[in-house]
């Protein structure tokens, strides 16, 4: 009977591999939706230093590949579609992907976030929001905004074969210590407190970028590339309401997608875990 039971779990980051992980091993074979790649944000990560049993860390493509490993070891395979409605209908939601439709018991939506991009969303190569499509760079000057672990974590991947450059608003960055520390003791990373980011021009393969600070002084420096490291909102394919007994019993929210600021490896696995059991004991009680 649980074998018939059909779960979709949308995003293959943490949580969405955790929930799926357990619920294979409870006997229930998901539909794990994914529309770019397994991992999700462990891709950006330098080191994963909170995650039980790596006591001096674990960088995170190396992780991402321990995850693909147990997917693989529970033969579970991604479908590769970007999921776009959930909807609920008589009795099962009905879930759009860009190449199909579904009929499903449960959903766990596992979407994680998307950056923030403020006031500087560009269209140039030159300009990311994440640094994973820079990590075979090297040799070159990257320009790094923002003050939060993030930016720290992705300045210390990137100055392994680059000289980084961070820039925040204010005297201290909002990242851990430890990650400050870190920055300040790296030669090939430099740090700009209390400097915002002004205009940016592309021109001759180099990013003209213009700082300022709180006394109107000006700097100008000259990236080969920026990242924007600025924060991150939920993102969520359209949920569409309808049936509220529904939404409290057979829909789950697991990971970064539902945590605010405590976005963490570790939280969004055991949430993972979590949807799947409920989902487990949901169909055991009836």
């Amino acid at each position: 009977m649980q074998n018939q039971v059909k779960v979709g779990i949308i995003g293959a980051g943490p949580a969405g591999i955790a929930a799926a992980v357990q619920l294979k091993r409870s006997g229930i074979f998901p539909l794990l939706f994914e529309k770019e790649r397994v991992g999700g944000l462990l891709h950006n990560a330098c080191l994963v230093e909170n995650y039980p049993g790596f006591p001096g860390g674990i960088g995170g493509k190396k992780m991402v590949s321990l995850f693909q490993e147990h997917l693989d070891h529970y033969s579970i395979v991604p479908l590769y579609e970007e999921v776009m409605k959930v909807k609920p209908g008589q009795q099962q939601w009905q879930l759009f992907s860009q190449k199909d439709r579904y009929h499903l018991d449960y959903v766990i939506i596992a979407t994680g976030t998307q950056p923030c991009t403020g006031d500087f969303a560009s269209s140039s190569p030159r300009v990311l929001y994440e640094v994973y499509p820079l990590l075979d760079k090297k040799d070159c000057l990257i320009g790094i905004i923002g003050g939060g672990d993030a930016a720290f974590d992705y300045a210390l991947n990137l100055s392994q074969k680059n000289m980084v450059e961070v820039v925040y608003r204010s005297r201290q960055p909002r990242c851990l210590p430890l990650l400050h520390q870190r920055a300040k003791k790296n030669p090939r990373i430099t740090l700009y407190s209390e400097k915002r980011l002004k205009a940016i021009l592309e021109e001759n393969q180099k990013l003209q970028v213009l700082l300022d600070n709180s006394k109107s002084r000006h700097i100008e420096r000259k990236w080969d590339y920026m990242v924007l490291a600025i924060g991150r909102e939920p993102t969520f394919p359209e949920i569409i309401q309808g049936a509220d007994d529904m939404i409290s019993s057979t829909l789950f929210f697991a990971g970064d997608v539902k945590n605010g600021s405590y976005r963490q490896t570790a939280i969004a696995v055991g949430q993972g875990i979590e949807s799947a059991m409920r989902i487990f004991f949901e169909e055991k009680k009836g």
